[in-house]
């Protein structure tokens, strides 16, 4: 399965037969329809996905799954699809990644938080760039098992530290407080982002899409920093 985002989005994916298909598109939660079908040779779904999957470069990073090589000179994240959000194939993680990567560049990213970590990949691109002490959060906790399992895979093993829950959960201020979450989570927590950077520290909101960012930018005091095909990264 496969998703591309626009407007509307679009989903690839693959069933037995005609019928099935369109089945499941009348039942999708968002409301959807069969726009093409095409019958494929069956193949080893196992090990098919990685002719599929690329290896992603954004800025200094290089996101790569298990089957893939490193990258010479780059900062390497190895990280397989379909495990929690944040492989760096959304333009909200690629826009994070390299605003992490430009604030690295002109001071240190101190103390810091990833609020709702996903896979972790925004604490590992932090912790690889010198951050002080890089603090993953997430609500969910299956994605705060992965994005610690995938901590330890990467060697960041001690260097990140996980909570279970929300902001409430992470303990302290912070020098650099990122959180790509949606812009109704930005909304109902604006009130508390302030209280949690240290002064001169630096806040950064991603996952908003562009009719949503004069709304959670006026919430939170947060200017328009990067685009990225209808998503805004906010900042302060």
């Amino acid at each position: 399965m496969r998703i591309e985002d626009g407007d509307p989005a679009r989903l690839e994916a693959h069933f037995e037969n005609d019928v099935s298909a369109a089945a499941a598109a009348v039942l999708a939660p968002w409301g959807g329809w069969v726009e093409t079908s095409a019958w494929v040779e069956e193949e080893d779904w196992t090990t098919a996905w990685r002719r599929r999957v690329p290896t992603l470069v954004v800025g200094p990073f290089c996101i790569h799954p298990t089957h893939e090589p490193p990258r010479p000179g780059a900062i390497n994240l190895r990280l397989d699809p379909g495990m929690a959000f944040g492989t760096g194939e959304h333009p909200t993680t690629r826009l994070m990644l390299l605003e992490i990567a430009a604030m690295a560049a002109t001071a240190p990213l101190g103390r810091f938080l990833d609020l709702g970590c996903g896979t972790g990949i925004l604490a590992m691109a932090a912790a690889a760039l010198g951050a002080g002490a890089v603090v993953a959060a997430d609500t969910d906790a299956r994605a705060v098992a992965i994005a610690r399992g995938l901590a330890l895979e990467n060697g960041f093993a001690g260097r990140i530290e996980f909570v279970d829950g929300s902001l409430a959960a992470a303990p302290g201020r912070f020098d650099t407080l990122v959180a790509n979450l949606t812009s109704d989570v930005h909304l109902a927590m604006a009130g508390e982002y302030a209280g949690r950077v240290e002064r001169g520290g630096r806040l950064r909101l991603g996952g908003v899409r562009e009719d949503e960012a004069e709304a959670v930018g006026r919430a939170t005091g947060c200017a328009r920093i990067r685009a990225e095909r209808g998503w805004v990264l906010l900042g302060r």
